[in-house]
C-alpha cells in the first residue's frame, strides 16, 4: 500500500507538492481533480510548513512556564496567550504575519493585512504519555486557518487528508524546534503519547468575516463565541 505522501500528484489528488529551494517553507497540497459529476469528491487541503526566529525559542517556553498555562484542557479557552505582556509574543504575532504572508502567496490568494486579522492562542505543556485526541478547530461557514508551534523535536502531529486518510493513513508531520504547521482550521488533527515533556502553542487565525459574524448574531451563552472574543487583532 502507499503512504498518502506518494498518492501525492496521482490519480487520486492532483498538484500537489510544491518545495521551495529556499529556507524551510514548504507546501504540502492534497487537492481533488476538478469532478465531472454532481457527486465527485471534493476536498483541497493546503499545509504549510515554515520556522520562527530561533531566538525566540527560549522566552517564549520561559514565558509559559511563568503564567503556568500548560494544562490547556482545563484553561486553553478562558485565555488568549498573546495578551501577555511579554516583547517576545508581539514578536511572535509579526513572524506569524510573515509566514501567513508567504502561505498566501503560495496558494496565490492575496493575504489580508495585519489589521484585517485576529489571533488567538494558547499554551501547549504534555508530560510524558499524555496525548492530544483527534479534533479540528472550527468546523462551519466561516472557518479560518490554525497554526501550532513546536519547541521540541523528536514528535509528530498527524493530519487528516479528508478521504485518503481512510485508506492511506495520516499525514505524520515531523516537528522541530521552532516549526510552524499552518492549515486549514477545519482540518483534523492529532498527537500521540509523547515521552518527555513537550512545549508548544497552539493558535487559531480570524478573518472579518468570522468577527462580523459574531457582532451580528452574538450569544453570550455560545462558549465557542465567547472563545473567538479573546482574539485581538494581529497587528
Amino acid at each position: 500500500m502507499n503512504d498518502i505522501d506518494n498518492v501525492l500528484d496521482s490519480a487520486y489528488c492532483r498538484c500537489i507538492y510544491n518545495k521551495e529551494e529556499k529556507a524551510e517553507k514548504h507546501l504540502y497540497r492534497w487537492k481533488s481533480w476538478e469532478g465531472n459529476t454532481p457527486f465527485a469528491p471534493v476536498y483541497d487541503v493546503p499545509i504549510w510548513l515554515d520556522d520562527i526566529d530561533s531566538s525566540l525559542l527560549e522566552p517564549l517556553v520561559q514565558c509559559m512556564i511563568e503564567n503556568n498555562h500548560g494544562n490547556y484542557r482545563q484553561y486553553w479557552k478562558e485565555y488568549n496567550i498573546f495578551k501577555w505582556e511579554y516583547p517576545c509574543l508581539k514578536l511572535l504575532r509579526e513572524e506569524i504575519y510573515r509566514i501567513y504572508k508567504d502561505y498566501m502567496e503560495a496558494l496565490h490568494l492575496q493575504p489580508e493585512r495585519p489589521e484585517s486579522l485576529w489571533i488567538k492562542g494558547w499554551a501547549v505543556c504534555l508530560e510524558e504519555g499524555e496525548e492530544i485526541e483527534q479534533h479540528c478547530h472550527a468546523y462551519h461557514e466561516n472557518s479560518y486557518l490554525s497554526a501550532n508551534i513546536s519547541f521540541a523535536s523528536g514528535t509528530t502531529t498527524d493530519y487528516v487528508i479528508p478521504h485518503l486518510s481512510s485508506y492511506y493513513g495520516f499525514w505524520r508531520c515531523q516537528n522541530k524546534k521552532g516549526r510552524v504547521t499552518m492549515f486549514p482550521a477545519w482540518v483534523e488533527h492529532s498527537v500521540e503519547p509523547v515521552k518527555e515533556r513537550r512545549y508548544s502553542i497552539g493558535l487559531d487565525l480570524f478573518d472579518f468575516n468570522t468577527m462580523d459574524y459574531i457582532s451580528n448574531n452574538r450569544d453570550p451563552n455560545d462558549r465557542e463565541q465567547n472563545t473567538i472574543l479573546e482574539a485581538i487583532q494581529l497587528a
